[in-house]
């Protein structure tokens, strides 16, 4: 990646050229999977899992939320499943 700088008349303000340009789109999905077709099943394969069984919580978390359930007179997280 070059970049230069060109220093003006003064010697005080710098203007760099010669940068690469930004990167109008990502494809976030396939980043770290090697993206295509087997990223897709595998999103698909976690998120029936997750559908299933659900996701687990670390106990502290899921006694904050038991609290705060508690404190709007709503059904704790533990008695809901």
């Amino acid at each position: 990646m070059p970049v230069s700088v060109i220093v003006d008349g003064n010697g005080r303000r710098t203007r760099h050229e010669a940068r690469e340009p930004a990167r109008a789109t990502a494809d976030v999905y396939g980043v770290g999977t090697g993206g295509g077709e087997a990223a897709k099943a595998c999103r698909a394969k976690r998120r029936a899992d997750r559908l299933a069984n659900g996701l687990m919580l670390p106990a502290e978390l899921l006694t904050q939320l038991d609290k705060l359930a508690a404190e709007l007179a709503i059904k704790p997280l533990r008695e809901r499943a």
